[in-house]
């Protein structure tokens, strides 16, 4: 057992703890979950892709994990390129939510993660969270400086 590398994405919705209607927080509850059941179709239908998912969502927030399958050779991994598809793929959940009156914001970050069947924890799990509550003051997905950086640089 040990840590992994992989993609950590933090995702909250803005003002959750100012809804009272039990049918808005069922809506998010749905919604979070019925993402989850999304990323795990998705990732049963491109059993090509090099890299798996998982998705943890809990009241009004998410964990997105993003890494390489086993066996995967180094030549073929680049974390950047997995940064991408990884909040690419976030996206379109924050763009779900949105579309149904949620505003949400995250943190990404890439580094060491371990999970199991009892959870997840780990320094790019901490410092997902970290940017989500500390650095991203508006509705947006905001990637670590360093990890933001060289996306930029990969796609210019």
């Amino acid at each position: 057992m040990s840590y992994r590398k992989m993609v950590a994405i933090f995702v909250d919705v803005i003002g959750y703890k100012n809804t009272t209607e039990f049918s808005k927080k069922y809506e998010l509850h749905r919604l979070f979950h019925e993402e989850v059941a999304i990323h795990g179709q998705r990732q049963a239908e491109i059993a090509h892709v090099i890299y798996d998912r998982k998705v943890f969502g809990f009241s009004d927030c998410a964990y997105f994990f993003f890494y390489y399958k086993d066996g995967v050779e180094d030549e073929r991994k680049n974390d950047v390129n997995l940064s991408y598809i990884a909040a690419y793929n976030v996206s379109l959940t924050i763009l779900r939510l949105m579309s149904k009156g949620f505003l949400a914001r995250g943190g990404v970050a890439f580094g060491d993660v371990f999970i199991d069947e009892l959870g997840f924890f780990g320094p790019a799990v901490e410092r997902a969270h970290e940017i989500e509550s500390k650095e991203a003051f508006f509705p947006r997905l905001q990637f670590d400086e360093d990890l933001g950086k060289s996306v930029y640089e990969w796609e210019h």
